[in-house]
């Protein structure tokens, strides 16, 4: 409550939009899993009960690990920063296809995984937004961010807007620009001196400022300039960040 600024008597609210979140991201992952999405990280089994007057909800997966905590604690591999940049890619690549059709809309570093295959897996689908299943479903009702939204948000996501193929990426380049830039993945920049990211190419630098642009249109072009940069990258002395 300190934390989040929130008040005494809007508790149970914010709580019950937690597990609103939680339930939600369970219903976008299935229907990912179903529609055979690869790099999603699926739970193997969910399992609930109360206690008390209290839900306890348990969400289970494979072995994995937050890819912050398994590649990018202490000094990151600028090739490494490149071959996670174009694995997400290829995600929201996926989860954005015509026949697929979901936005995610909240991309956090926090909630991607790598597997003991060190196979990059995805989650954090809270306020995804999906298409209306068969069954009714309406998976375009995603629920409004809470108080620990991740960064990057643009002003039309925070207004509730279904978002885009284009949103999403414009998330992952800036991630990729604080981190090329020495700064806090999720440092937030402002309207006045932006840090440039000094630690990347030339190459690398237009790629991002394409990622940036925000337009469905320029998301693959930015994915094979991402892998030409790496191409580049990987032939030279240039090692680390």
């Amino acid at each position: 409550m300190q934390k989040y600024g929130l008040a005494l008597e809007n508790r149970m609210t914010f709580y019950e939009n937690m597990l609103n979140c939680i339930q939600h991201q369970m219903t976008i992952t299935n229907y990912l899993v179903s529609k055979a999405v690869p790099s999603i990280l699926a739970f193997t089994s969910v399992q609930q009960h109360q206690e008390g007057g209290v839900t306890f909800l348990y969400l289970e997966a494979e072995e994995i690990m937050p890819i912050r905590m398994k590649l990018m604690e202490g000094e990151v591999n600028g090739v490494t920063l490149l071959d996670i940049l174009i694995r997400l890619c290829v995600v929201l690549r996926d989860i954005n296809s015509e026949k697929v059709g979901v936005t995610h809309r909240g991309l956090a570093l926090d909630e991607v995984y790598i597997n003991k295959e060190n196979k990059i897996l995805l989650s954090g689908f809270y306020y995804s937004s999906g298409p209306l299943l068969s069954d009714g479903t309406d998976l375009s009702k995603h629920p409004p961010y809470l108080p620990m939204m991740p960064p990057h948000l643009s002003d039309s996501l925070l207004k509730g807007e279904r978002g885009s193929y284009g949103q999403d990426i414009q998330m992952l380049a800036r991630y990729g620009w604080n981190i090329f830039s020495g700064e806090p993945y999720d440092a937030v920049q402002g309207d006045g001196r932006i840090a440039f990211p000094e630690y990347a190419t030339e190459e690398i630098v237009a790629a991002l400022i394409l990622g940036l642009s925000g337009n469905d249109e320029s998301c693959n072009i930015f994915r094979r300039k991402l892998l030409e940069c790496r191409k580049q990258l990987n032939q030279t002395d240039y090692a680390h960040l």
